[in-house]
């Protein structure tokens, strides 16, 4: 498959670079550069974030959860052991992980809170 003509500012991946190979001689104008080092951490997590959202969905439907946390962990622990960063020690999930979503005063609770109820969010997550 040749990839559409444009403007990319991506990674190229082993399949990409597959196909930018493939593309006829003389036919294409290819451009690539080189990660600047400056950047590299920025560019490097977004590849990283959709390798592994796609990972992650692609787990097996059966205890899909359980499966996507504990990826998640064995991926926090390769990050702590490649950095030494002590600060990642703390990242992992436990088994039952929640999401946190709000702190409150309880001298200025929204209605809905003060009747037990959740308050209202954004139809769009915050993270």
């Amino acid at each position: 498959m040749i990839p559409k003509t444009g403007l990319y500012e991506q990674l190229i991946d082993g399949m990409l670079d597959g196909r930018l190979r493939a593309l006829p001689g003389g036919a294409y104008e290819v451009q690539r550069e080189k990660v600047d080092e400056s950047e590299g951490h920025v560019v490097l997590s977004r590849y990283l974030q959709k390798v592994i959202r796609k990972a992650l969905r692609s787990l097996p439907a059966r205890n899909r959860l359980e499966s996507q946390i504990a990826l998640t962990n064995r991926i926090i622990a390769l990050l702590g052991e490649m950095t030494g960063d002590a600060a990642l020690d703390g990242a992992a999930l436990p088994a039952d992980t929640e999401m946190l979503l709000a702190i409150l005063d309880r001298l200025n609770l929204p209605p809905e809170a003060r009747a037990g109820d959740l308050i209202s969010r954004p139809l769009t997550r915050l993270c």
